[in-house]
């Protein structure tokens, strides 16, 4: 009988901590930049239009991207804004071409960062010819490495953006296995509503107040179940 309640508080204490503990980050993926518009707000746009990169750097309102390349492993800065104006925007941050040794772009963002999104291409600036093929991104908190498809040809561009209910500290862009094909960023976005804010504190006091009236009651459960029983005369 002691076994079964035993079983029972258990049970029910797994139950009321499962509960209350928040449950891990939860993304959603965009490939629809008017979608993901209507998924978050206030928005940050970065159009790239009279930034300059110094040593593989470029920081504008407390967004700083960093690319890598060239070197395996990879650790020479490659990121410049590119003034081609082959998709009529005037600008794109054009990164490192795509081979075998981790060439990325790195974007670092402001704290209160819950969505990110960028307009993506793959090109060869020397051609110039513009390629469908499909990069990576991973953001920081998780290890998910997300896929997305680039555009062939000039005439429009590829989207992929990300909300999610955790803060999102740095995103990752990797471009195609292609040692041609340079990876580009335009329109570079963030927001700042998480889709699921933080438990508020009145519902934590509650799941706090009942794991510890669980426990008192376990172990008065189990100090009656320890006492002697009283002798016979």
């Amino acid at each position: 009988m002691y076994s079964e309640k035993l079983r029972r508080y258990s049970c029910a204490l797994a139950l009321l901590i499962s509960a209350c503990v928040p449950a891990l980050a939860s993304v959603t993926v965009f490939t629809d930049r008017n979608l993901w518009l209507a998924a978050t707000s206030p928005i940050t746009t970065l159009d790239f239009t009279g930034a300059v990169a110094s040593n593989g750097e470029v920081t504008i309102n407390s967004i700083d991207l960093q690319g890598f390349d060239h070197n395996n492993p990879p650790s020479s800065p490659d990121l410049q804004v590119f003034n081609g104006n082959y998709w009529g925007s005037g600008a794109v941050l054009e990164g490192p071409a795509g081979s075998t040794v981790g060439q990325h772009i790195i974007a670092t963002l402001p704290v209160g960062t819950f969505a990110v999104g960028s307009d993506i291409m793959q090109f060869e600036p020397n051609g110039p010819t513009s390629f469908a093929e499909t990069i990576t991104a991973q953001l920081s908190i998780d290890s998910t490495i997300y896929s997305a498809q680039t555009n062939n040809g000039f005439t429009s561009r590829a989207f992929i953006g990300f909300v999610s209910d955790t803060q999102i500290s740095s995103i990752t862009f990797f471009p195609a296995n292609d040692n041609l094909a340079h990876l580009a960023l335009d329109n570079f976005s963030t927001g700042g509503q998480a889709e699921n804010p933080a438990p508020e504190a009145a519902t934590m006091l509650m799941c706090g107040s009942g794991i510890l009236l669980m426990v008192w009651l376990f172990r008065r459960s189990k100090s009656s179940a320890a006492e002697p029983l009283g002798s016979v005369a």
